[in-house]
Formats: C-alpha cells, sequence, structure tokens
C-alpha cells in the first residue's frame, strides 16, 4: 500500500478545500431547512434574515477584500462587471416559483385534504361529524338564550360559518360554531346596543352586525399578517379573565335552574356581582323545588361524567359525549310525566325558519359603538382558537397557520352575517369530543354542518319536550370548567406575586365592572408587558479572544460576559447588536451605547492598564442582528451625528444585504463614509486599530 508524501503547502490547500466543501455543505443544509420550514409554516418573513452566509455577503461587496470604500457606490479594486445594485436574498437561495395551483391549495387546505382522503379518514369524520351535530343542535339552543338571539339564529350559526371554516381552515379538529364566550360578550353587546338604538333594530340583526364587523377585522389581520396576536393574550392574565368568565355564565343559568320568576332576573347590562346579587335574592322570593331538583341533577350528572371519563380507558366511553345521554333521558321523563304540569319550563316549539340572507343593517354611529366590542371578540376568540388548534395540532402531527386561521375565521363571520349568523369561534369543549370521536380531517366538520341541518329540520317536535333546567345545569357545568383551578394553584405555588396581582385585577375588572372592562384590562396589560420587554436594545461589548486553530476570523470577537479572557481594544468599543432595531426600541440606542461606553471606561480603568491617547470609536457588529426598519435607521442616523460631534468614529461590520440596501438609502453610508463599512468585525477591528 502506498503513501503520498504532502508538503505543508499541499497539506494546507486540501484541508481548505475540505474546509470549504464542508462549509458549503452545512450551508445547503441549512438553506434546504429553512425552506422546509416555510413551506410546512408559510407564515414567516425570512427577508431580514441576520446569519447571512459569508459568500451572500460578500456578494454584496462584488467579492473584492477590502471595505467598501469605492466612490459611487463601487468598491475601489472592485472586479470587473460589479453590478452594486445587485442585492441577492439573505440565504442566497434562488427564487421559488409557485404555480397557481399550489397557491390556491394554500389559501383552500380542504382540497389538499381531498386528494389525500382514504376510507379509514373517511368512517372517523363521519362519526365524529354525527357526534359534533347533535352537541352542536343542544347547545346552540342554549346559546341563542346567552347571546339574547332567537334559536334559529343560532342554528344556522352552527352550518354556515361551519362550512366556511372546514373549506378555509388549517386545524383540522377545530370545532368551529357558537360558543360560549362569544355568546355571553353578544348577549351584552345586544342588551347595551337595544338601550341606544331609535331605529328599531333587533337582537338578531345587532348580532349580525357585530359577526360581519369581526369577520372584517379578522381578514384585516390576516391581511397585516398579525397572526403572532396569539401569544398576546396569554398567561394568568388570561385566566383570571376566563375564570370569571365562567363564573358569569354559572350565575347566567341560575334562573332557570332555579325557576324563578324571570321578571325578577337581574338586568342584561348588570355587573357579574350586580347579577350575582339580584338573582340570589329572586331564588329566595321564588325559588321552585321541582325545578331545582332536575337543574342539579343536570350538573351532578355532567361532573360524575367527566370524574369517570378521567378514570376509564374505554375509548368509545370517553369519546361519547354525555349530553346526549343526559338530554334523551331527561326528553323521556319529560314526555312521560308532563313536566310542564309539576311548573318545569320546557323547550316547546321554536320555529326552523333561518333568517333571510342579506347584509346587516350598517350606521356609521353603530359602528363606532360596536367597533370596541368587535376587536376585543376578534382578539380573544382568535386567541383561544389558536390555543385548541396548536394543542391538537402538536397531538396529531400538524402546524395550523396563524395568518391562514385569520383570513378562515374572517371568511366564516364575514360570510355568516350575510345569512344572519352572530359571532362563530373555535370550542375546546366541542373540539376534544371532535377528535376524540375520530375526527383527523376538515371533513368532519363539513359532516357536522350537514346533521346540524337534518336535526334542526327533523328533530322539533322531540326538542320541545326538553327541560329549560336540564340545558340551563349543562351550560352550568361547562361554565364552572372554564375555572383553571390548577393553574390558579399553580401561581399561587410559584408566589409570583406580580402574576397574581395581574390575574385578580384581571377577575376583578370582569367581575365588578363588565366583560369588556375586563377584557380592555388584559389587552392593555399584556400588552404594555410585551413593549416593555421589547423595547430594550440588547448590545454587548465584544472582546478579541484567541481561538487556536479556527479559521473563522469573526468568531474571534465574543462577549466579553461569556468570555473574561476576552481582551479590549484601546479606544475602540465593539458592540455586538443582539437584536432587532426597530422603531419600538431604536428610541435607546444612544442611552444603551452611553451605558456601555461608561462601562468599557470602567473595565479599562481597573484592568491596571494605561489608556492610549487617540479617538473614540464605535465599531456596531451587526452579525446577530435580525433586522433594522427605516425608523430605526433614522434615529440610528441621529445617534451618529451625535457620536460625529462627540469625535467619536463610527464604523458597521457584517451588514446583510437587506440591512446594506437601507443604510444606503437612508444616507447612513454616506454619514458614517464608506470607508467604515466592513464585511466582518475582524476588517472592522483591524482598520481601527490601524490608525492609532
Amino acid at each position: 500500500m502506498s503513501h503520498t508524501s504532502w508538503d505543508s503547502t499541499t497539506r494546507l490547500r486540501v484541508q481548505n478545500d475540505y474546509d470549504a466543501a464542508q462549509q458549503s455543505d452545512q450551508q445547503r443544509r441549512r438553506r434546504t431547512f429553512l425552506q422546509i420550514v416555510d413551506d410546512y409554516s408559510g407564515d414567516f418573513d425570512r427577508s431580514d434574515q441576520s446569519n447571512v452566509s459569508r459568500k451572500a455577503r460578500d456578494s454584496v461587496y462584488g467579492g473584492y477584500n477590502g471595505p467598501y470604500n469605492g466612490a459611487g457606490g463601487v468598491p475601489a479594486g472592485a472586479p470587473a462587471g460589479f453590478n452594486p445594485e445587485r442585492r441577492p436574498s439573505a440565504l442566497a437561495m434562488p427564487d421559488r416559483k409557485v404555480d397557481m395551483t399550489t397557491k390556491i391549495i394554500s389559501y383552500i387546505p380542504i382540497i389538499d385534504v381531498i386528494r389525500n382522503y382514504s376510507k379509514e379518514l373517511a368512517a372517523g369524520d363521519f362519526r365524529a361529524g354525527l357526534t359534533i351535530g347533535v352537541v352542536m343542535v343542544l347547545r346552540s339552543i342554549v346559546f341563542a338564550t346567552l347571546a339574547a338571539v332567537s334559536v334559529p339564529v343560532s342554528l344556522v350559526s352552527s352550518i354556515v360559518p361551519v362550512t366556511i371554516y372546514a373549506i378555509l381552515g388549517t386545524s383540522k379538529q377545530l370545532s368551529v360554531g357558537p360558543e360560549a364566550l362569544a355568546a355571553v360578550l353578544i348577549g351584552q353587546t345586544v342588551a347595551e346596543e337595544l338601550e341606544v338604538s331609535t331605529d328599531g333594530i333587533t337582537a338578531n340583526q345587532i348580532a349580525a352586525v357585530m359577526a360581519l364587523l369581526v369577520g372584517a377585522f379578522a381578514l384585516l389581520l390576516s391581511l397585516a399578517r398579525a397572526g403572532f396576536l396569539d401569544s398576546v393574550l396569554t398567561g394568568f392574565l388570561k385566566t383570571g379573565f376566563i375564570s370569571s368568565v365562567g363564573i358569569l355564565i354559572a350565575i347566567e343559568q341560575l334562573p332557570e335552574m332555579m325557576g324563578i320568576n324571570l321578571a325578577l332576573k337581574p338586568k342584561p347590562t348588570a355587573s357579574t356581582f350586580e347579577k350575582l346579587i339580584g338573582t340570589s335574592k329572586a331564588i329566595i322570593q321564588s325559588a321552585h323545588i321541582p325545578s331545582i331538583a332536575v337543574g342539579l341533577s343536570a350538573v351532578a350528572f355532567m361532573f360524575i361524567m367527566k370524574y369517570v371519563k378521567g378514570k376509564t380507558t374505554i375509548s368509545w366511553l370517553k369519546a361519547f359525549p354525555e349530553i346526549v345521554i343526559l338530554v334523551v333521558v331527561m326528553i323521556g321523563l319529560s314526555a312521560a310525566t308532563n313536566f310542564q304540569k309539576l311548573g318545569i319550563r320546557t323547550l316547546g316549539k321554536f320555529d326552523n325558519q333561518f333568517p333571510t340572507p342579506g347584509i346587516p343593517p350598517l350606521s356609521m354611529e353603530r359602528i363606532q359603538r360596536l367597533m370596541t366590542g368587535a376587536l376585543i371578540q376578534t382578539v380573544v376568540g382568535f386567541v383561544e382558537s389558536m390555543a385548541v388548534s396548536k394543542d391538537l395540532g402538536m397531538q396529531y402531527g400538524y402546524n395550523p397557520k396563524p395568518n391562514q386561521e385569520l383570513f378562515a375565521l374572517g371568511a366564516a363571520n364575514v360570510i355568516g352575517s350575510m345569512v344572519g349568523c352572530f359571532v362563530s369561534m373555535g370550542s375546546l369543549p366541542r373540539s376534544k369530543i371532535l377528535a376524540d370521536s375520530g375526527g383527523r380531517t376538515n371533513v368532519a366538520s363539513l359532516w357536522t354542518a350537514v346533521w346540524v341541518t337534518v336535526f334542526v329540520f327533523s328533530a322539533g317536535p322531540i326538542l320541545k319536550f326538553l327541560p329549560l333546567p336540564t340545558l340551563a345545569g349543562f351550560v352550568a357545568a361547562a361554565a364552572l370548567n372554564l375555572i383553571h383551578v390548577h393553574e390558579i394553584v399553580f401561581v399561587f405555588k410559584a408566589k409570583s406575586w406580580g402574576e397574581i396581582v395581574g390575574m385578580l385585577g384581571a377577575f376583578g375588572a370582569t367581575f365588578f365592572w363588565n366583560i369588556e372592562m375586563g377584557a380592555l384590562m388584559v389587552l392593555f396589560v399584556a400588552s404594555i408587558l410585551i413593549v416593555r420587554r421589547s423595547v430594550g436594545v440588547n448590545m454587548a461589548i465584544m472582546g478579541r479572544v484567541d481561538l487556536a486553530g479556527d479559521e473563522g476570523a469573526a468568531k474571534r470577537f465574543l462577549d466579553i460576559r461569556d468570555h473574561t479572557d476576552a481582551t479590549l481594544l484601546d479606544n475602540v468599543l465593539v458592540l455586538g447588536v443582539k437584536s432587532p432595531l426597530l422603531f419600538f426600541n431604536s428610541g435607546n440606542i444612544s442611552v444603551t451605547v452611553d451605558r456601555l461606553l461608561k462601562a468599557q471606561e470602567a473595565l479599562e480603568d481597573g484592568s491596571g492598564y494605561a489608556k492610549k491617547a487617540g479617538q473614540q470609536t464605535i465599531i456596531f457588529d451587526m452579525e446577530n442582528c435580525p433586522s433594522v426598519d427605516a425608523a430605526a435607521a433614522f434615529l440610528l442616523l441621529e445617534n451618529i451625528h451625535t457620536f460625529q460631534k462627540q469625535k467619536i468614529r463610527v464604523m458597521f461590520s457584517a451588514l446583510n444585504p437587506v440591512q446594506r440596501s437601507l443604510f444606503d438609502t437612508s444616507g447612513i453610508t454616506v454619514a458614517v463614509g464608506p470607508e467604515n463599512m466592513f464585511r466582518y468585525l475582524d476588517e472592522a477591528a483591524a482598520s481601527a486599530t490601524k490608525i492609532y
């Protein structure tokens, strides 16, 4: 076996070729990975990508090995054919051409579902659609009372929006339709609007107007790519708000559960606290014992079944909706013993004629009055829907797209409003029932709409015997499940007093004031907390670290907080920018730089070495800065002028192509001088230290 003898030059060349091949392979794999992520998520804009390959950044400078200091935007000594306008993407990836069919499928996910459908999926979807259809009819009757609308309006809201979402939604198991929280918000809005309206508008029409406004807001947020809002209304602020709403829903069921004289009910616009006091007085004055027995038996049955389902391992029992058992038994008892003769109110006959299609009555004054409530419902409903979608997506292996979800919910509500529907959003309990019943695709929701339609026109003669205390007890039990006791216990155990105060504040505002004020408080406080934690500019003082055997020059400058052996450069402050520079945090650039200048002076004073005289230089290393917007560029330019008045020289390194283009057009390149713009940090540092 022969061996080839290589001299040191050949070894170095081979090693460099091998390293280059490895780096190229890593870049190719990274580009492929990011492309896959983009294809599956569809909601990320990587135009402002900080981790630019060295090849991509070199191409901005035309492959020239030196500062970008030529006249007219062309580097001195640039190769022939250099084009300063040639700015490839930050990932140096070729443009991906997407055909029209792919675009259509991305906006209508049901097409892809049908193309990959199978008999196994069909059986599960059919079974789940039938189950949810039964549940939807019964709950729609209850939600009609909560929303202060007629039963047909609630039933059609279980058909049209469900169908639209099934076609456009990306969550395969999200059950969209009338939902408890949305119904309560609608009921409060209807009551308030009826008090101030003078044009004879009906409760059903007000509910349709709200659906139109909520849908319009959702569509606008989708166009604005605001899918990130699902991360705003989270945490224990939401726990306090939702828990208070659960108590409100339960209190509103007490008049029917206790069989009291409905004339003694508190006003619909009263706060939760006022409703609790008023309802308690009414119960003392006119409670009906048989109604109480029926209502409490429904509550007890629901909690017993919840306990049994939690303990059993029988799959069909877990999936079977207990409300069906409850309703069938109570309808049988009511028909056999004539509950009405006992003074127990029943559902009776209801009109199954759907509302006439048409645009809801709009006026500028009404839109102004309803706009705040509609925006709150949009955000709260979207957040709740996305929480369910993400949970089911993780369980069943898919990733719902927030912006597409906004579009689907918006379209469902806008189209639904044209046929008289009220606001429809995703429901956690129904979605879990759908998944447990075998639903695996959007087709299950299509079957749900079909079965609801069938039940509406066929089950009326049977449902008229349904006792209202039974429905009220079922809703009260479901509402009490909105009180997340385990979350409340957890935050108190963790002794997180700030979050406890926020949670109690959200609960108190909703309980003692109204739902709208509680939601506004939650959104306001959550926004303040997010902004507070985002306005800071994350910069770090970088020091030189000699890494033996490392060929990546940029890695030689590291954060001095993590590397105590890092060496500071005389009269040169190297700042690594590690956060985006955007309109909301760019105002803190000068404050952050001033603080870091003082920190460097303190470090130098404590080192024991004499400081060399000379002009101070600041190098902004943009390697880890994801993006810079125009507002930040403007403030950055103002800060540069301030630094220059203080005789401080400013340099930039490692700008990606998008950032470099913004710096050129905004005048930053001219302000600092093209000779002070560098591809890599080590080149900028070398230039700065040569001056001294």
